[in-house]
């Protein structure tokens, strides 16, 4: 709409050139993915893409967790502790506790089967899967 005594070429240098940047990953997750279970002897990832689960370790003593070929050790600490996978965190009740827990690298889900053994505790997951 144009307004009485402005003219186009006022507007036209009323203008600024901008860039906009956006910071977004492009995943969708899954539904199924967003649903926390018991580990069994090994997990399927159904999607093309390694996922990047959260592990629920209630730890009865020092705890060796196995999720393919990588290992975690836990070690001086019981209860519940929860493993971020995507953050590379380790906490209790809130309290981050990477102190007691070794990496020797990721414990991601690749696409297909993961073979997963736990010593020392029980393990629940929530997977996270996610595709484009």
């Amino acid at each position: 709409r144009a307004v009485a005594g402005v003219s186009e070429n006022v507007r036209a240098d009323l203008l600024t050139p901008f860039t906009l940047e956006f910071d977004a990953l492009p995943q969708k997750f899954l539904e199924a993915g967003t649903e926390e279970s018991a580990a069994g002897a090994s997990i399927f990832n159904p999607t093309d893409f390694t996922a990047f689960p959260i592990w629920k370790i209630n730890a009865t003593g020092n705890v060796t967790l196995t999720v393919g070929q990588n290992t975690a050790t836990i070690t001086g600490i019981t209860g519940t502790i929860v493993i971020n996978t995507e953050t590379g965190t380790a906490t209790k009740d809130g309290a981050n506790v990477n102190a007691h827990v070794a990496f020797a690298e990721d414990l991601t889900l690749a696409p297909g089967e993961n073979a997963v053994t736990i010593s020392g505790g029980t393990l629940r997951y929530i997977p996270r899967w996610w595709t484009l």
